[in-house]
C-alpha cells in the first residue's frame, strides 16, 4: 500500500459491520467510523477523506440519498464513493452506479476483494503495472455483479490462474484498458449492461474481439446457449459447476487459443488458403463447444455436422468462412484462395450466380470449386462440371474424406 495512510470514512448504521471492517483493513488504512448519515456529514466538516465506504440500507437518510447529496456538494463530489452492503441484486447495483458510485461490493466478502476495489480507486497507475507484471500464470477477469459468486470462483481458481474479479460491465472495460487477458469469465444478469451486450461490445473492438469469452451463468435454456454461440461465446457454463469442468473448460480454450496464435503467425509456412461458403456458418461461434468431446448437450449433433469443416482443415490450410454468398465478392477484394468450397444452394442461388461471379475475375478462372451436397439422389460429378465446380463432396462427410479431396485438387505450394 506504501507510505501513505489513506483517510477512509465507512458508515453503517450496523455497529459489528464497523468494527469489523475496521479490525480488518486497518493495516492499511486510516479508518473513521460514522453510524448515520448525519455523522458522515459532521466528519466531512473536519476533513476530506480520499475516499468513503457506504451501506444502503440505513434509518432516516439510507445510502442512495447520502450520494445524491455528497455528488451535488462542491465540497464532495470529487470523493469517490464504494458501497459496501448486504444488497447485491441488479436493481440496486444498477441504481448506486447510476448514482455515481465508484464500486458496488455486496456481502460477504474477502479482505483481499475489498483491497482490491478500494486500490484501483487510489492507485489506478500502481494497480496497472501490478497487473502486467503478472504474468507468469493465465490471466482470468471474472465478470459478475454478485460479490459471492467472485469470491468462489477466485478462490476455487487462484491456485490455476491470476483472476481479476469485476462486478459490473464498466469496470471490466476499465480493466481492459489495465491489461488484456487470456480469457474472461462472464455473467448475462448484470446491470446496466448485460451480458450479451458486452460480448457484443468485445467482440465489435479490435482490441478485445480475440479473447475467448465463457458465459458462465445461473441462465440454463437453450434460447440462451444459442443467443450467447451467436454473438461470439466460446462456451457456456451454468451454476453450479464442478471445480473439475471449470477448469477443463478454461484450458480447452486457453489451448485452442494458443494453437490459434500460432497458426495465424506462422507465416513462414504460406499454408494455402481456403474459402468454404454455407449457410451454416451463421452459427460458426458455437463450434469450439460443440466439438469437445466431454460436451454432451443438446446441440452437439447438430453442430458438429456444421462445423466439422473447420477442424478438419485448419492445421493444415488457412481456411476462410462465411455464411451469405452476397460476402464473397467483397471477400475477393481482399484475400485470394487457392480452393473454394460452396454449398450446393449457394450455386443456384438467385439472388447471385455465384460460380459466373468466381469464373469471371481472372485469377480464379481456374482455382478449384468443389461443391458440398446433401442431396444423395442426383449425379453430383455431372451437375457440379455443369455448374463450374471440379469436383463434390456428400454431407455428412468424415474429416479424412474432405482432407484426401481437397488435396487432390489444391496445388501445391
Amino acid at each position: 500500500m506504501g507510505s501513505i495512510r489513506r483517510k477512509i470514512v465507512y458508515v453503517d448504521d450496523v455497529n459489528f459491520s464497523l468494527v469489523s471492517v475496521k479490525n480488518r483493513l486497518k493495516e492499511h488504512y486510516e479508518f473513521y467510523l460514522a453510524q448515520s448519515v448525519d455523522r458522515l456529514f459532521e466528519i466531512l466538516d473536519y476533513f476530506k477523506p480520499d475516499l468513503i465506504l457506504l451501506d444502503i440500507n440505513m434509518p432516516g437518510i439510507n445510502g442512495y440519498e447520502a450520494i445524491k447529496k455528497l455528488k451535488t456538494d462542491s465540497r464532495y463530489a470529487d470523493i469517490p464513493v464504494i458501497f459496501l452492503t448486504g444488497r447485491s441484486d441488479r436493481e440496486s447495483v444498477i441504481k448506486g452506479i447510476s448514482l455515481g458510485a465508484t464500486d458496488y461490493v455486496s456481502r460477504p466478502f474477502s479482505d483481499a476483494v475489498l483491497i482490491d476495489r478500494i486500490e484501483r480507486v487510489f492507485n489506478p497507475e500502481k494497480y496497472k503495472e501490478t497487473l502486467k507484471a503478472k504474468s507468469g500464470r493465465p490471466r482470468i477477469i471474472h465478470v459478475d455483479d454478485v460479490n459471492f459468486s467472485l469470491i468462489s470462483v477466485k478462490s476455487r481458481l487462484k491456485d490455476r490462474y491470476e483472476i481479476y474479479p469485476v462486478q459490473t460491465a464498466a469496470i471490466l472495460f476499465k480493466t481492459l484498458e489495465y491489461i488484456k487477458p487470456d480469457l474472461i469469465l462472464l455473467d448475462i444478469n448484470m446491470p446496466l449492461v448485460d451480458g450479451y451486450e458486452v460480448l457484443e461490445k468485445l467482440k465489435a473492438d479490435e482490441r478485445y474481439a480475440d479473447i475467448p469469452v465463457i458465459f458462465l451463468t445461473g441462465k440454463e435454456n437453450r434460447e440462451g446457449m444459442v443467443k450467447g454461440f451467436s454473438l461470439g461465446a466460446a462456451d457456456y457454463m451454468s451454476k453450479p459447476f464442478s471445480d473439475a469442468e471449470l477448469i477443463k473448460r478454461i484450458e480447452y480454450q486457453l489451448n485452442s487459443r494458443k494453437s490459434e496464435h500460432s497458426l495465424q503467425n506462422d507465416e513462414a509456412s504460406d499454408k494455402p488458403s481456403i474459402l468454404a461458403v454455407d449457410g451454416d456458418f451463421g452459427m460458426l461461434s458455437a463450434v469450439s463447444h460443440a466439438l469437445r468431446d466431454e460436451y454432451d448437450g443438446p446441440l452437439k449433433e447438430i453442430i458438429q455436422k456444421k462445423f466439422l469443416l473447420f477442424y478438419a482443415l485448419r492445421d493444415k490450410y488457412k481456411v476462410y468462412m462465411l455464411s451469405k454468398p452476397e460476402e464473397v465478392k467483397d471477400f475477393l477484394k481482399q484475400k485470394t484462395p487457392d480452393l473454394f468450397l460452396l454449398e450446393y444452394k449457394m450455386f443456384i442461388s438467385d439472388e447471385l450466380d455465384l460460380v459466373s461471379m468466381i469464373r469471371d475475375l481472372p485469377e480464379h478462372k481456374e482455382t478449384p470449386i468443389i461443391l458440398l451436397t446433401s442431396d444423395s439422389s442426383v449425379n453430383h460429378l455431372s451437375l457440379a462440371t455443369n455448374l463450374g465446380a471440379c469436383d463434390f463432396i456428400l454431407k455428412p462427410f468424415k474429416p479424412r474424406e474432405l482432407r484426401e479431396k481437397i488435396a487432390k485438387h489444391i496445388r501445391a505450394f
